[in-house]
């Protein structure tokens, strides 16, 4: 090979170099500019519309009925005090108890809570939080990813001396729901505590207007929402005589539930059998309020019962409650 030959060689490779660099230069000055120009629509969208994440977090500062509550009444802490309470309880105390509590026995579950620092947690006695953590179990929670949302009831409030109580629900997937009874202090130098929430008690103390004792009614009602799915189990495809039957042979129970009479028995079951209980459906809410067709008696008040499921369907039945202690039977349940 001649040294012309070798030149020419050697021009075309350089040639070949160059023009891979002014490509590779070419494609860094095109990555830059897509990236300062992509740059330049972001800070101009955030600029218009507002949609940053800390935007975003300010608009939904405060969890669902705070706001409303505090327009309404004059405590002794600061929203944002109570939002971080509430916030702390539903993403980390209830996350820790899904981690720490789980197969543990009563005995345990009150040395883990020893360690626990209550002025952190807001809970202030080892029977509330393990009240807590049976209502969490119960919902048959695995993680606090099936959180679907919160709200404050601040139209549910019941005042007391030192404290206003607000209902707080936690709502999870397959329409579950959890309730916890906040206490926020009305005077200076006390703490918000969280408390277990029974809803059928606290219903009835705000919308019970008879002289018995709410605790003794509640009682039959929870008898009766936590008895549907064994009535549901033990009398499905069976004729009515036997269903009948089980009525005779389950008198004095029936009765601890609010059901008094056959007929009302058999009205009660045409409502349970209206929903479809396969894939393991299950009761998960139950809601007492007054309905305008509901009309009171000189010695019954009459509500409505609302119980929900899994399946996202409802019964109605309807509720009948003593005027006093000594009107007997003071809980009455059927269906129309």
């Amino acid at each position: 090979m001649n040294q012309n030959t070798k030149k020419i060689i050697f021009i075309i490779f350089v040639f070949i170099l160059l023009s891979i660099n002014i490509n590779i230069l070419r494609i860094h000055i095109l990555r830059k500019s897509l990236r300062e120009t992509n740059l330049k629509i972001e800070q101009y969208i955030k600029e218009k519309t507002s949609t940053t994440l800390d935007d975003i977090k300010i608009k939904s500062k405060y969890i669902d009925g705070i706001e409303e509550f505090y327009k309404a009444n004059q405590v002794a802490v600061s929203k944002d005090e109570l939002q971080r309470t509430l916030y702390n309880f539903t993403n980390s105390t209830i996350k820790d108890m899904l981690t720490k509590l789980k197969g543990k026995k009563t005995d345990e579950i009150k040395e883990i809570y020893k360690k626990e620092k209550q002025s952190d947690i807001n809970i202030y006695s080892d029977e509330i939080y393990i009240k807590i953590w049976n209502q969490i179990k119960q919902s048959e929670m695995k993680e606090t990813s099936e959180i679907s949302s919160s709200i404050l009831s601040y139209n549910k409030i019941l005042k007391q001396s030192d404290y206003i109580e607000v209902p707080y629900e936690i709502i999870l997937t397959k329409n579950r729901r959890l309730y916890f009874l906040i206490q926020i202090p009305i005077k200076d130098n006390a703490s918000i505590s969280i408390n277990d929430y029974d809803v059928i008690v606290e219903t009835l103390k705000r919308i019970y207007v008879g002289a018995a004792l709410p605790k003794g009614l509640a009682e039959k009602i929870a008898n009766f929402t936590q008895s549907i799915k064994t009535i549901e189990e033990t009398l499905d495809r069976k004729s009515n005589n036997k269903r009948l039957e089980y009525y005779d042979n389950n008198k004095e129970s029936m009765l601890n539930m609010g059901i008094n009479n056959e007929e009302d028995f058999q009205k009660i079951l045409k409502k349970i059998y209206s929903i479809n209980w396969s894939n393991n459906v299950t009761v998960t809410d139950i809601t007492i309020s007054k309905q305008n067709e509901n009309q009171n008696s000189k010695d019954y008040q009459e509500l409505t019962l609302f119980i929900s499921t899994s399946s996202n369907k409802t019964m109605k039945f309807t509720l009948k409650l003593s005027m006093t202690e000594a009107i007997q039977p003071n809980v009455i349940i059927s269906a129309e």
